[in-house]
């Protein structure tokens, strides 16, 4: 707000003073409080004021800070702050910096209150339940008043809420919800475009902060309008936990998941799976990441590293208690994750621009965090998140880096031989594919295969699939990132003479937040792997919960050829495709100019068609909507009354008319047909009059 309200006043210095100086701070205090609450694991929630209360509803700001949400804000808070450093290198040029600073402040804040919450009211409308429906509910008369349960910890709640449940079949009655959401309504829509709505709307305003641009402002249409396909989902889905359950306090939820019936949560969990489909661009509602890469650089690496695209996992994360007892959301989760890695690792290849290369390595890196999650293993899930955020943050700063030095530029077949030229950004940029590709020691294999390996040891037929699938999209991974490598660094100079002209390595600036990302890409993933997926380790304590059924090893049961798979999958595929680059070019050239390789090319490169599915059903709807208000234009009761009347009977007598043609042949079908209508008439109807009443009805009209 300051930088916003206050950004004429305090100048372009004081904008990035104050900008960054909090958030580095708070990324000071994220560590802090993992220190203090992760590793001491003293969790605990912070009540700030009420915001409503009622007897229906106590509303109030609240918020959590347990094992998972301290580990969240650790990547959210460090390459918030990192970005913010980067921006002023990179924004330089631009006259706008106080709206920059205080979008990306704005949206840091959104994020923290998204992940902060106790509750799904504070993590997507910024508020809490404290008392599900008060002391008592009063509706209607006397007689329909009673006792509702407050929230209580423990056995109490768990006690009331089942013999509630006996007593009742339910926890409140129609009339009670509808009155309840009625309320609700008011207030959520209020709220709601200041919090989780808040997310989605800077998000907007990022994607779309040079909104010259046309792209630009169709993209972050785009992505709002698709994630609001998922807000209503979620809506949906929230509405049926307050319904269900009579409140949507993590703790109470947790406490009484066991006790419902597995069909009544699955479909809740398809609200809340939508909805985390469209904030993580999973297969179906992935379109608008990869055209968000038209806001500028620093809000790729922060919008699709380790805020926004992460919501919808994150969210997942939380509710492991509910979701554990669902198989089918589980098994949803995991096709879902499996699809989506391998459709985006397959279009990455095919992709000739820069960034939007990496938004699809983030697409398919976002399908094995589902994957992870359909196989229970969530601190797995938890860990590959927080490794990819730092890996990630580094690929898409050090793109926007080589984009800053040549002048704009993003087409990867207009670089080329920049080795020489940008020695810093190819370290880095190799560093960041390298652990993107799971090479072994580095950041991402710790956690990469950690998942592609479980979904083997769960030793059924979807994991075994989920396990080739997600082998597959670990061996495109390896082949985009190094096509991405060579034809940026060490292919052939092919760009225009000016652009190479102006080459630069990055201004100090730019660079100290290269450099940190890429300590973090080599050295977090060894350094805390045994703290987040070590045997035995409780870290995570009751923040992340596992059924005992779905318990897996896999440290012994693999064989050791299943193990080495992925790795020797990530080694050799992009080995195969530097020979072909290097000493057979003319054969890739020449597959591509057939017919067949043309329209793979042209599949995989519009990316499944989907946007061109999506126009299409666009296009339609419209054209219905035209032609209903077409027809509503002319006259529904005129085309339904006595002029369309006799249109209809001048139309069947014409139509009559025709069957007199004059040819004998002709009228003997003709008669054929009419002899073997009525004896079906008179010899298999029910009632024969009913064909003498059509017979009249028939010549009458003719």
């Amino acid at each position: 707000m300051a930088s916003g309200l206050l950004g004429r006043k305090l100048g372009t210095t004081g904008v990035h003073i104050l900008a960054c100086s909090a958030v580095t701070l708070a990324s000071l205090l994220s560590c802090v409080a993992f220190f203090e609450v992760a590793l001491a694991g003293s969790s605990v929630t912070v009540s700030l004021a009420t915001w409503l209360d009622s007897e229906l509803l106590d509303l109030s700001w609240s918020f959590l800070f347990d094992s998972l949400t301290v580990s969240m804000l650790l990547p959210v808070l460090i390459v918030s702050a990192l970005v913010h450093i980067y921006s002023i290198g990179y924004m330089a040029p631009d006259p706008h910096h106080q709206r920059f600073f205080a979008y990306l402040s704005m949206f840091t804040f959104f994020m923290l209150l998204l992940v902060c919450g106790d509750n799904f009211l504070v993590m997507f409308i910024g508020c809490k339940n404290g008392q599900s429906v008060g002391n008592r509910i009063k509706l209607g008369s006397s007689e329909t008043k009673r006792d509702a349960p407050g929230i209580y910890q423990g056995d109490d709640i768990v006690r009331s809420y089942i013999e509630r449940y006996k007593v009742l079949g339910g926890f409140y009655t129609l009339e009670e919800v509808e009155l309840l959401v009625s309320v609700l309504n008011q207030k959520l829509n209020l709220v709601c475009k200041k919090t989780w709505e808040g997310v989605g709307i800077t998000s907007y305003l990022l994607i779309s902060f040079w909104f010259t641009r046309v792209q630009a402002t169709k993209s972050a249409l785009q992505a709002i309008l698709v994630n609001r396909v998922g807000d209503w989902a979620f809506l949906i889905g929230l509405f049926g936990l307050f319904w269900l359950f009579g409140t949507l306090e993590y703790s109470t939820l947790f406490s009484i998941a066991p006790m419902i019936h597995e069909t009544l949560f699955t479909l809740i969990a398809l609200g809340l799976l939508i909805g985390a489909m469209a904030k993580s661009a999973q297969i179906g509602l992935h379109t608008w990441l990869p055209n968000a890469m038209e806001g500028p650089t620093p809000v790729s690496a922060l919008l699709h590293a380790a805020t926004m695209v992460v919501a919808g996992v994150f969210l997942f994360l939380r509710i492991s208690p509910l979701l554990e007892y669902s198989e089918t959301a589980l098994l949803l989760l995991l096709w879902i994750g499996s699809l989506t890695a391998f459709m985006a690792a397959t279009t990455g290849l095919f992709q000739n621009d820069l960034k939007r290369v990496i938004a699809y390595s983030t697409c398919s890196q976002l399908g094995m965090l589902m994957v992870a999650c359909g196989l229970s293993q969530y601190n797995a899930a938890l860990f590959h998140l927080v490794n990819h955020a730092f890996f990630k943050a580094l690929l898409f700063l050090s793109a926007g880096a080589v984009i800053h030095a040549l002048n704009d530029e993003q087409d990867l077949r207009k670089y080329g031989g920049l080795v020489t030229l940008l020695p810093f950004c190819y370290v880095l940029m190799l560093i960041g594919s390298f652990s993107l590709m799971a090479l072994p020691f580095l950041t991402g294999y710790y956690s990469k295969e950690v998942i592609i390996l479980s979904s083997y040891a769960a030793y059924s037929i979807s994991g075994h699939l989920a396990y080739w699938i997600s082998t597959v999209a670990a061996a495109f991974t390896a082949l985009y990132s190094i096509r991405s490598l060579y034809l940026t660094f060490l292919g052939r100079p092919n760009g225009p003479k000016v652009n190479y002209l102006s080459v630069h390595e990055p201004p100090l600036i730019m660079a100290l937040p290269l450099a940190i990302l890429a300590i973090f890409s080599i050295f977090f993933g060894y350094i805390t792997q045994q703290l987040f997926v070590g045997p035995g380790s409780a870290i995570f304590g009751n923040a992340l919960f596992q059924h005992p059924n779905h318990f897996t090893e896999g440290e012994w049961s693999i064989p050791l050829l299943n193990r080495l798979l992925p790795v020797a999958g990530a080694l050799f595929a992009p080995l195969l495709l530097l020979v072909l680059y290097s000493y057979f070019p003319g054969s890739l050239i020449g597959l591509l100019s057939t017919k067949i390789g043309k329209g793979f090319y042209r599949f995989f490169n519009r990316a499944y068609l989907f946007d061109g599915l999506y126009a299409r059903l666009a296009a339609l709807f419209l054209e219905f909507g035209y032609t209903t208000a077409k027809t509503i234009d002319k006259g529904v009761l005129e085309l339904l009354g006595p002029y369309g009347l006799t249109n209809l009977l001048s139309q069947t007598a014409r139509n009559w008319a025709k069957l007199d043609t004059g040819f004998i042949p002709h009228y003997t079908l003709l008669m054929l047909i009419g002899l073997l209508a009525f004896i079906i008439f008179i010899f298999y109807l029910p009632d024969p009059r009913l064909f003498l009443l059509c017979l009249i009805l028939v010549v009458l009209l003719t």
